[in-house]
């Protein structure tokens, strides 16, 4: 099967509702106790993976490398904000990216802390990160 596509077409692949237990919070208490956190990573193709054709993990990025990356991530120290934590994983994701020579690729990652110490807030806090599309040429 040969798929055609168009300059002005795309595709994305999603990793939703990673859910890990972080120490996250503003004061020492807080991250006393590890919180639960979901994690949405998108890589958006600027032209599809080979995979589209050849149905081979090795020509796309595979996502159980992904987690595991995130997962030592989230190991290795605590955070104060939701906004650093995904900073983190854009900058551990887009290094990886970029040392396995993926061009083309825009990453954002979106960071959704479950559960807030704020009176009346029952859906929790998001916050996106995303940067330029990853390039090796120079």
């Amino acid at each position: 099967m040969n798929n055609n596509f168009n300059k002005n077409d795309s595709s994305e692949l999603s990793i939703l509702d990673l859910r890990l237990l972080v120490h996250l919070g503003n004061s020492k208490e807080e991250q006393l106790n590890p919180q639960q956190v979901s994690i949405n990573i998108t890589f958006s193709f600027i032209i599809p993976p080979k995979a589209t054709n050849s149905d081979d993990i090795s020509d796309t990025i595979c996502y159980s490398v992904i987690v595991k990356l995130v997962q030592n991530i989230i190991e290795q120290k605590s955070f104060n904000l939701i906004e650093h934590l995904a900073a983190s994983i854009y900058t551990i994701l887009n290094q990886y990216l970029k040392d396995n020579k993926y061009e083309n690729i825009k990453l954002k990652i979106v960071v959704h802390k479950l559960f807030i110490p704020v009176q009346g807030v029952y859906g929790g806090a998001c916050f996106s990160y995303c940067g330029p599309a990853i390039s090796n040429s120079k």
